[in-house]
């Protein structure tokens, strides 16, 4: 059966315990970092112990494509599944952009 869990705390702090206790094969973690993007802690813990799926929300292309390029570049555990932007402010310059990342062991 399916279930969530809810943590709050310092994301940087925690990722690399969270994610050894609740990771793996079955899993799948949703990062809505700030427009700085991810952590560098928090990148490295999900190279270290890769979900089954990433959702990664971004309100910024340029630390989106920083990020991605640690997550999905050579080598990395990720493969970029699906990229789609969101006007959630119409009339202004400001979107988000939903990619859905897959572990690359898993098919």
């Amino acid at each position: 059966a399916a279930s969530a869990r809810f943590f709050a705390g310092d994301a940087a702090a925690e990722a690399d315990r969270f994610l050894a206790e609740f990771g793996g094969a079955d899993s799948a973690v949703l990062v809505d970092p700030p427009r700085a993007g991810l952590d560098r802690r928090v990148a490295e813990a999900l190279v270290r112990r890769p979900a089954r799926r990433l959702f990664y929300v971004s309100c910024a292309a340029d630390t989106l494509a920083r990020d991605l390029a640690l997550l999905c570049g050579p080598g990395a555990p990720y493969r970029l599944a699906s990229a789609r932007l969101f006007d959630m402010f119409p009339r202004t310059a400001h979107f988000e952009t939903l990619c859905v990342l897959h572990d690359r062991r898993m098919q």
